[in-house]
């Protein structure tokens, strides 16, 4: 953890500032091992690089935290893609999202907030900006090792429930693919929201309750119960799904790789284990963007309607 990383921090509890409380391993500017403090008496540990902020009292925190581990624990940072995205079609896609330029970066703060593998908040970071990147999951920790080329990136370990950052610290903020899976995601964007300043951009993602093709509503049945029973029940159900998963990915490829053996592994975890899966109508969405104080928002339909995506600028 770098140092200046206290500029945007804030106790995730009574959101006072934090202090470094102790410093037990540092190389260079980064603290490897250590604790920040807080005035409440909260203390948060940095381990591995990463400060940690999370909270089990966070509903079913440790069901998604497990999710994720499982989607990103097997990526392969030399080989692997995210999603089928290369690293630079991602990087464009952020730019499209939030209709933006590569010189619109230049001394912006941005904070990805479900960094995931971290690749994407190092892109961003070699164009003059600072990025802060925060996951739920143990890939943070991974990101801070594959990751660290930039020193304008930090890495943080936190939940958008509980978010560990001052209000109106950042430019922009990202969030893909994390809002349908917390307990309450208008609290969590209200949470992201209010990080943002004046003239800032929020983008977030959401699955779309519009869509009601049969194949949908099976599929979403199925999670529901897949996410609810122990463990060791959903390794046995996955096989088939994962099956499945192979057998698409390697018809649409003409090839078999351990790759995608990887891949679908993961995505079954993240689409079916996780406690939350919310679905939401845009316009539902759209009123909690414009209560909180964003206009010019530009509504998205996303993977064949199966999502659809949000950007606002905050007035």
């Amino acid at each position: 953890m770098k140092k200046k990383l206290l500029e945007f921090l804030s106790c995730p509890v009574c959101k006072s500032p934090l202090r470094i409380d102790r410093i037990s391993n540092s190389e260079g500017s980064e603290i490897i091992k250590g604790a920040l403090k807080c005035r409440c008496g909260k203390t948060f540990l940095i381990e591995s690089g990463v400060p940690n902020f999370l909270y089990k009292s966070v509903t079913n925190i440790e069901k998604t935290v497990f999710s994720y581990d499982k989607r990103w624990g097997d990526f392969d940072y030399k080989r692997d893609n995210t999603y089928g995205f290369s690293s630079e079609e991602r990087f464009l896609y952020f730019l499209e999202k939030l209709n933006m330029s590569i010189n619109d970066l230049k001394g912006k703060i941005i904070l990805d907030a479900g960094c995931g593998t971290g690749q994407l908040a190092l892109d961003i970071s070699r164009y003059g900006c600072e990025v802060i990147a925060m996951d739920i999951s143990s890939s943070v920790i991974r990101a801070f090792k594959e990751c660290t080329l930039s020193d304008t990136i930090y890495y943080v370990r936190g939940d958008v429930m509980q978010v560990p950052f001052r209000d109106n610290c950042c430019d922009y903020v990202w969030c893909h693919g994390v809002l349908m899976n917390v307990a309450e995601p208008e609290r969590a964007l209200d949470n992201l929201a209010k990080l943002v300043k004046k003239g800032g951009k929020l983008y977030a993602m959401f699955y779309c309750s519009e869509k009601n093709n049969i194949y949908y509503k099976i599929g979403w049945h199925i999670r529901d119960l897949i996410s609810k029973v122990p463990r060791y029940v959903q390794k046995i159900i996955g096989i088939p799904i994962i099956l499945i998963y192979i057998f698409t990915k390697s018809i649409k490829t003409s090839t078999f790789s351990n790759r995608i053996l990887i891949e679908s592994k993961g995505q079954f975890y993240e689409t079916f284990t996780t406690p939350f899966a919310h679905r939401h109508h845009p316009e539902e969405v759209i009123k909690w963007y414009e209560t909180r104080g964003f206009t010019d928002l530009k509504v998205e339909t996303l993977t064949s309607g199966f999502s659809f995506s949000i950007c606002g600028t905050k007035l």
